[in-house]
């Protein structure tokens, strides 16, 4: 196989981990709706920097990094699921911003760093990248042939920030500012719904495992 055809594979594979929308999303969404699109997408380039972490992870095959992962996988489940629970109430209190300029004032470095973390911790996160990886039978074995695959799950991943945020922020200046208290309200019972099903399941199978 070609090097470079790993690179528009990659993109696919990005595109494929990125895309559906969970408690990441959700959080996207609500960032891009209350305080704009460059909020939006910092909060995606967050997870897009986990999920290129854990490609890496997936395509060197660190052997100790896995077996890390999932040694602790339930525990990373917890900690993330209590965080999207915090998450989600905080957001759910947030009051509607009074004007755009009010609307655009949050730190870029939180949004960043709040879903890097979020991302990180979710395990499953690796399992989906060598589930793929066998799926289309992928051959990385070069260290070149492994540049190319990250960089095209690093670039797939952005496009897909890019284009939800971008809708997300197109639509936000068609919404009136008095419905700004409904979408937080949703969606922070739906992050903290995730959180919640993540903790919930995370120590069943926990105690399921003793």
């Amino acid at each position: 196989m070609s090097d470079v055809r790993l690179l528009p594979q990659g993109i696919l594979v990005g595109l494929s981990i990125a895309a559906p929308v969970g408690a990441i999303g959700l959080l996207c969404i609500q960032r891009t709706l209350r305080y704009g699109m460059l909020t939006g997408f910092v909060s995606g380039l967050g997870a897009a920097t986990a999920d290129v972490l854990y490609g890496m992870i997936a395509a060197f095959g660190v052997v100790y990094v896995e077996d890390f992962i999932e040694t602790y996988k339930l525990f990373f489940q917890i900690i993330g699921g209590l965080f999207l629970i915090y998450m989600g109430f905080v957001i759910a209190r947030e009051s509607k911003p009074h004007s755009v300029s009010d609307s655009a004032q949050t730190s870029f470095i939180k949004s960043y760093f709040s879903t890097f973390f979020l991302t990180l911790a979710n395990p499953l996160t690796i399992m989906a990248f060598v589930a793929i990886i066998t799926a289309f039978d992928l051959q990385i074995q070069a260290s070149q042939e492994r540049i190319y695959f990250i960089s095209g799950v690093f670039i797939g991943s952005i496009i897909w920030w890019f284009l939800l945020t971008g809708c997300m922020g197109l639509l936000r200046k068609r919404i009136a500012f008095t419905w700004f208290d409904y979408i937080n309200k949703i969606s922070g019972s739906a992050i903290a719904l995730f959180g919640t099903y993540t903790f919930i399941k995370a120590c069943f199978d926990y105690y399921r495992s003793k």
